[in-house]
């Protein structure tokens, strides 16, 4: 699994961050500090990108009414993108199994990476599959993830529950910072602004 290659690392023990005591064994980098990766470069890295223009290139060879082959190729990219993010979907699934048997779960999506709103896919956190508290990751990037979850996924309700309770977890964690104590009560309250840089649209990834 191409991608979950690209996070692996040698298993390393971390003391779960909800004040629990219990000792996860992490698997993959988490975190935006180890690295993340824009959609253009998944599509790179996972040999998608190449699969389209060799077949651009193809179809450039046959089809000589551009706005004909703009249409077609065009309409091949966005199946492109789609096969990808049904790849997203399949390793996040993935790597809930592998980390069952510790009753973590990961959060892992497109979260916003620069001031411009540029978006990028890495994984935010490990949480308690119960509760949802934080087990291993940064404080930050989880609540990114619950940010851009209580916008995008508002519509479904498992999901955007999920959201509530993982933000109603990380502010009753010691030392949270205002700004991300602020951002996680707006969450809760359903006020999360959709015009916050990045937040939307969401990108094809899910």
């Amino acid at each position: 699994m191409v991608l979950d290659k690209m996070f692996r690392m040698p298993p390393a023990k971390a003391k779960a961050k909800d004040g629990s005591g219990k000792v996860i064994v992490a698997e993959h980098r988490v975190g935006r500090a180890l690295h993340f990766f824009t959609q253009e470069e998944l599509l790179r890295r996972t040999g998608l990108e190449k699969e389209w223009s060799d077949s651009y290139r193809r179809l450039d060879r046959k089809i000589t009414n551009k706005r004909e082959l703009e249409e077609v190729t065009n309409s091949m990219y966005t199946t492109t993108k789609n096969v990808l993010r049904r790849m997203v979907h399949s390793v996040r699934k993935y790597w809930n199994r592998v980390y069952e048997p510790q009753s973590a779960i990961v959060r892992a999506t497109f979260v916003p990476v620069d001031d411009k709103g540029g978006l990028g896919f890495y994984i935010q956190a490990l949480v308690d599959r119960e509760t949802k508290s934080l087990l291993v990751g940064d404080q930050e990037d989880l609540g990114l993830w619950n940010e851009v979850t209580a916008i995008r996924e508002k519509s479904h309700v498992e999901m955007w529950e999920d959201a509530m309770s993982s933000a109603k977890q990380l502010l009753k964690l010691p030392g949270l910072n205002k700004d991300l104590h602020t951002r996680m009560r707006l969450v809760l309250s359903g006020e999360v602004p959709s015009s916050v840089s990045g937040l939307l649209p969401a990108p094809d990834e899910e």
